[in-house]
């Protein structure tokens, strides 16, 4: 191989040369043409088409199939026979045009000449700032296309490429995007030393940019409290807020967005609402935001819209996020009319059955998303009074939220929470309150005392206690649950009105109440 790139024309080996520096992807015949016209002057233009001629007939190129304009692709093993034999100083200036050029190039452009921009970057002998260039624009057009984990990779690339004292904004792009890429541990480590190094440095906006990805990263963990011991409680917070008027436009934007992720996960859905109003709606992530708080109002038509909407033009994460709230959308709205529309009942849970099957398949069982998607799917189950079943779903999703996120994780107290519901619904009110007993001071710890869900759980550990006639520890259970509920969601909550139903029930005459509960039983 090595003498028949030997044989050919000058102008050829030099087509041949800069196309063996890109990626294993296809190359337009224009993007030749501004490589190697520094090399070949004005008659470019011909000698590279005699030149892929050329290449072509003895194999060293191939034509890709089925591109207009044409493409053409080296083969790898091509590829490396020029790398080891061709001239290195002519190597090194066509991976500087080619820097020069892909970086213009960039912006909008396909994913292959992503592919050349990185493989390009790594060539030491490219001037560093062009490398970190190239690899800054890869990043930010994967980020575009909604490919997190992708651009998180090229990003931690630039990281090691500028070695330990580089640039910090590359730093800071790598930890937030590790967080929504899966990699919220790599982000804490990422934020602790850029918190030290902004403290050392006096720098007071970068300190809170570093903050921010570390609350955020403890959020995804679902370390509540730890976020706001970095972030929302600090004292830098207190005062500059936690939407400082220096950020710029897109920083306050994602700062936002963040506040109001951080206000809905904990249940401070008023404060969370008012946020979300003054963010861009026409952004992805604030209409997910938005769609998921039309969700816990009981807002679901809403809910479906937004988050169709968002399904249907994002891409990647943004989508896959906004396809499980339509889900869940879905089945809230079908459940009300099951027994008069079961066909509408039958399709919203099979549409949660397949968006289950198709995010494990496509990305894990123990990704964050699947997990949430099999939560919701226990949760059909138990509604369609399929209990073995729900059971079985819930089981699991314990099981893989407890070995991936641990035991304290929000996720996996509401896997247990649903398995207490599911067991009120068998009427198994010894059971369903010893999982309450269990989950409540762990929701108090992790969620706070006044999380609706904590509440509900204090509810249902009310109400378990009630069916077994034990008024006298029902009692200021039901009275805290119904008077939290509604002093910060209304009246017209429907969690308020069931928390006010029960407290009711323990102001009726104990002989009756034990007949009810006897009754209920020989039903059930």
């Amino acid at each position: 191989m090595t003498g028949s790139i030997r044989d050919r024309s000058e102008a050829a080996r030099t087509v041949l040369t800069f196309a063996a520096m890109l990626a294993d992807a296809p190359i337009g015949g224009v993007s030749l043409v501004d490589g190697v016209a520094g090399v070949l002057g004005a008659e470019a233009p011909t000698l590279v088409a005699e030149a892929l001629d050329e290449l072509d007939k003895h194999g060293l190129i191939r034509r890709v199939p089925d591109t207009r304009p044409q493409s053409w692709q080296v083969p790898p093993q091509v590829a490396k026979a020029v790398r080891r034999e061709a001239d290195q100083v002519l190597m090194a200036a066509l991976a500087e045009r080619a820097a020069r050029i892909l970086t213009k190039e960039l912006a909008g452009a396909s994913l292959d000449a992503c592919a050349h921009a990185v493989e390009v970057a790594r060539n030491p002998t490219v001037a560093l700032d062009n490398r970190l260039a190239l690899l800054r624009a890869a990043s930010a057009l994967h980020e575009d296309n909604g490919n997190m984990v992708a651009s998180w990779n090229i990003r931690d690339l630039a990281v090691q490429t500028a070695g330990k004292n580089g640039p910090i904004q590359d730093v800071q792009a790598a930890a937030r995007l590790a967080v929504t890429a899966g990699g919220a541990d790599v982000a804490l480590r990422q934020a602790k030393s850029l918190i030290e190094r902004a403290l050392a440095e006096r720098d007071v906006h970068a300190e809170f940019e570093a903050r921010l990805i570390a609350a955020t990263a403890h959020d995804v963990l679902g370390e509540y409290p730890a976020a706001d011991r970095v972030f929302h409680q600090h004292a830098l917070i207190r005062e500059h807020g936690p939407i400082p008027l220096w950020l710029s436009e897109v920083d306050c934007h994602r700062a936002g967005l963040a506040r109001v992720r951080a206000l809905r996960l904990r249940g401070q859905y008023r404060a969370a609402r008012q946020v979300a109003g003054t963010l861009d709606r026409t952004q992805s992530g604030g209409a997910v935001e938005l769609a998921r708080l039309h969700l816990v109002d009981g807002e679901f038509i809403e809910a479906r819209t937004t988050a169709r909407a968002v399904a249907w033009t994002a891409r990647n994460q943004l989508a896959r996020e906004a396809a499980v709230v339509l889900a869940e959308a879905e089945v809230a709205l079908a459940f009300p009319e099951m027994r008069a529309r079961p066909e509408g009942w039958l399709l919203a849970t099979e549409q949660l059955r397949r968006a289950l099957a198709d995010s494990a398949a496509g990305h894990g069982i123990d990704d964050l998303l699947t997990l949430e998607l099999m939560l919701l799917r226990g949760q059909a189950l138990s509604n369609s009074g399929e209990h073995g079943g729900a059971l079985a779903v819930l089981s699991q999703a314990e099981r893989r939220i407890a070995a991936v996120l641990g035991a304290d994780h929000p996720f996996h107290l509401r896997a247990r929470q649903w398995t207490g519901l599911v067991l009120m619904g068998r009427h198994d009110w010894a059971a369903a309150a010893g999982i309450f007993e269990w989950l409540l001071p762990r929701q108090v710890a992790v969620l706070g005392r006044c999380h609706p869900e904590s509440e509900l759980t204090r509810f249902q550990l009310g109400m378990c206690l009630l069916r077994r006639n034990n008024v006298r520890s029902a009692k200021p259970l039901l009275d805290e649950a119904a008077l939290v509920l509604r002093e910060q969601h209304g009246p017209l909550r429907q969690w308020t009105s069931v928390a006010e139903s029960g407290r009711l029930l323990t102001r009726v005459p104990g002989p009756l109440r034990r007949w009810v509960n006897l009754l209920d039983k020989a039903r059930g």
